[in-house]
């Protein structure tokens, strides 16, 4: 659940609740939330169920385990800006696109993915 906590953030801020907000409608407490955003605790399957029912999401995404959420990271990376700093930013544009444009961003970071190995290869061989 490496991504658990960066995502129940910008979920939440995305829907403008507090933290406060969101555990009075998930039934549970303030500092649960603020544990789960800071990684220091994570909810059992139950509660990960209903946060993803809550935010009309597959439980794929809200673990950080869609291959969107992949394809962002390395695109954040090309770009060298770093995940933890630009998550929110990089999310709304990418899922403010629709399936055909998202394919291509798709398309375009594999291809820089595939660049970078062929780079890698190329300086193996050179040494």
């Amino acid at each position: 659940m490496s991504n658990f906590s960066e995502i129940l953030k910008y979920l939440r801020n995305r829907s403008n609740l507090t933290q406060e907000e969101l555990a009075s409608k998930l039934k549970i407490s303030k500092s649960s939330i603020s544990m789960y955003e800071r990684g220091q605790r994570e909810p059992d399957f139950e509660l990960l169920e209903l946060i993803a029912d809550f935010f009309n999401v597959d439980m794929n995404f809200l673990l950080g385990e869609n291959d969107n959420l992949k394809n962002l990271d390395k695109l954040c990376m090309h770009l060298g800006y770093c995940r933890q700093n630009k998550i929110s930013s990089f999310i709304d544009k990418y899922f403010q696109l629709d399936d055909s444009d998202r394919n291509a961003v798709n398309t375009l970071i594999d291809g820089l993915s595939k660049a970078d190995k062929y780079k890698e290869k190329k300086k193996e061989k050179a040494i």
